[in-house]
């Protein structure tokens, strides 16, 4: 996820957006979670964004999505 440029690659908003959908479906709210929050935010994404992700994976998990909102809203 760390490499890649150029056609056919994730942009650094995507990349953000997928870790951290791991992130969440791991529970690891943590650090890591931070840092692919920070990574999608550097690369274009909104706050609204990231909360929009969060809440599109509640379908998957709704106990896992509202651990990772918690996480989100202590992140400020």
């Amino acid at each position: 996820m760390r490499t890649g440029h150029g056609p056919g690659t994730l942009t650094e908003r995507e990349r953000g957006l997928v870790s951290l959908s791991v992130d969440v479906h791991y529970q690891t709210l943590a650090e890591t979670f931070r840092i692919h929050v920070g990574r999608a935010r550097r690369g274009g994404a909104t706050p609204e964004d990231v909360r929009a992700a969060v809440r599109f994976l509640a379908q998957f998990g709704v106990t896992r999505a509202w651990c990772a909102w918690e996480a989100l809203n202590a992140m400020g």
